[in-house]
């Protein structure tokens, strides 16, 4: 009886010793920037996830680095998934942030004649993050008139229509919709 007793505290730390974490499993909780979300968890038009299975197949929403959440908790969309109307055709169009193997990708899909059409915005590794891989990027809504600058005339203008927001940390990248395809500016907000 004297040896269970003095085994007992032992067990006892032993067993929560071995225990898992949320975190060391890779979520926590009640914190949605470090969830993972599967494809079904999102509402995504049929076609798009055709597109997605044929181009990226396997893919899945990737884990977020916990200090995303702080960057976007004014936003109105995102930190995986924006809706908007980028092309202006009167059809709303999406953006969308993947995991493919070990690679985070930021994607566009626009409605045109009926079909969908993608676009590979940026692509990067993915951050390890003692062990568990994850990104460091996050998506939001750039509504018209959000101050961008051009790179390469170093002017700045005002975007007349949505457009795309992609960040890393505090520097945002707005991709917008010119010409048939996405041109980067930096943000100037």
């Amino acid at each position: 009886m004297k040896v269970t007793l003095k085994l007992l505290p032992a067990v006892m730390l032993l067993l929560l010793a071995c225990g898992s974490s949320s975190e060391e499993a890779g979520t926590t909780k009640g914190s949605t920037a470090s969830t993972t979300s599967s494809a079904d968890d999102l509402e995504l038009p049929e076609e798009v996830n055709s597109l997605l299975a044929r181009q990226y197949p396997g893919w899945r929403q990737p884990v977020l680095v916990a200090e995303v959440q702080k960057l976007v908790q004014n936003k109105k969309q995102g930190p995986l998934l924006v809706k908007g109307q980028f092309d202006d055709d009167n059809t709303q169009d999406l953006a969308l942030q993947i995991r493919h193997e070990e690679q985070v990708l930021m994607l566009a899909f626009t409605q045109q004649d009926s079909a969908w059409q993608l676009h590979e915005l940026k692509k990067d590794i993915l951050f390890n993050e003692r062990g568990n891989l994850k990104s460091l990027y996050y998506l939001y809504l750039a509504e018209p008139g959000t101050s961008i600058r051009n790179t390469e005339t170093n002017k700045v203008l005002k975007t007349a229509k949505e457009a795309i927001a992609i960040g890393l940390d505090n520097q945002v990248n707005i991709f917008l919709y010119e010409g048939g395809q996405f041109i980067a500016y930096e943000a100037e907000d």
